[in-house]
């Protein structure tokens, strides 16, 4: 902070009037110096919609970067969804997939790749399973995959430095009447979704729209945890929302996941997420691995 302040003296640009994202360092990375508005002893204008907003729409090529990053996503999700078996274990399984999906990406972009990453590998898939998948962000768990279990998945590529989202709710074996049942309910959910992303709406009305449906259609409200999707480019989660407090009007050239999860304690999570790009009339699906059950259940 205070080698900024200097480079702003040298610059004439102290006692202007400044404005930043966040007032300083952000809190995740541990910082507890002063912040920009003190070391500089002057107001700063604190406000991320500065660069968010400048995210909302993506451009041409951004959209063709995600478009891409999507293809692979699907790839890596593909490789994985083959590699599981009775036995295998969630982490090998998607640390390997990924690697694999990688090692092919990177031969078949060449020169053309650039990742403009830090972390993460150019594609990546992973599953949880089990009960475990009831939590919105199940963590990995020790063991290996056995019959009946729900697996929930994710899967991405990153591409220029914009990312894709895919996620799915998979089953080892014959799937029961329960799990048939809240899966349906799940994927009529995300169609209510997709049905609903269109220009000119808010982010509010989609998620009312669709929340409207969980709880008067289906009656299963309380099994919801998180709102319907949000938008991403350059970062897997960006403004706008699509949340009951998000009044953001809806536009082409908008990115978002559609993802309404429903999550039934002791049993599974439910979660499918897609990624969509809003048109002038609509949205256009750009992850398109299978969304079907018959398509989802492996061997038991």
């Amino acid at each position: 902070m205070t080698v900024l302040r200097g480079l702003l003296a040298r610059l004439g640009l102290l006692g202007k009037r400044l404005a930043a994202d966040v007032d300083g360092y952000e809190h995740r990375w541990g910082y507890r110096g002063p912040p920009l508005s003190e070391a500089l002893g002057q107001p700063v204008l604190a406000d991320v919609a500065l660069v968010d907003d400048l995210r909302m729409i993506k451009s041409a090529a951004e959209i063709e970067l995600m478009r891409v990053a999507c293809e692979w996503g699907d790839h890596a999700h593909r490789i994985m969804q083959d590699a599981i078996h009775i036995g295998a274990d969630e982490l090998l399984v998607s640390h390997g997939a990924s690697l694999q999906a990688t090692r092919e990406m990177l031969q078949a972009l060449g020169e053309r790749y650039v990742p403009k990453s830090r972390e993460g590998l150019p594609a990546n898939a992973m599953f949880i399973r089990g009960a475990n998948t009831a939590f919105p962000h199940g963590l990995h768990t020790q063991g290996s995959v056995q019959a009946g279990d729900v697996l929930v998945t994710g899967a991405y590529g990153t591409v220029g430095g914009y990312e894709s989202e895919l996620e799915r709710t998979m089953h080892v074996g014959d799937p029961t009447p329960d799990f048939e049942r809240y899966f349906a309910a799940m994927m009529a959910a995300q169609q209510k979704g997709f049905d609903a992303l269109r220009p000119g709406r808010t982010c509010a009305e989609v998620e009312t729209e669709v929340r409207a449906f969980i709880r008067d259609d289906l009656g299963l409200d309380e099994l919801v945890r998180h709102h319907t999707g949000h938008a991403f480019g350059m970062e897997g989660h960006e403004h706008p929302f699509l949340d009951l407090d998000d009044h953001t009007v809806i536009q082409p050239g908008m990115v978002f996941s559609i993802e309404p999860g429903l999550y039934v304690p002791g049993l599974a999570g439910f979660r499918h997420s897609n990624t969509l790009l809003v048109t002038e009339t609509g949205s256009q699906l750009l992850s398109l691995y299978p969304r079907e059950l018959a398509a989802l259940c492996l061997p038991g």
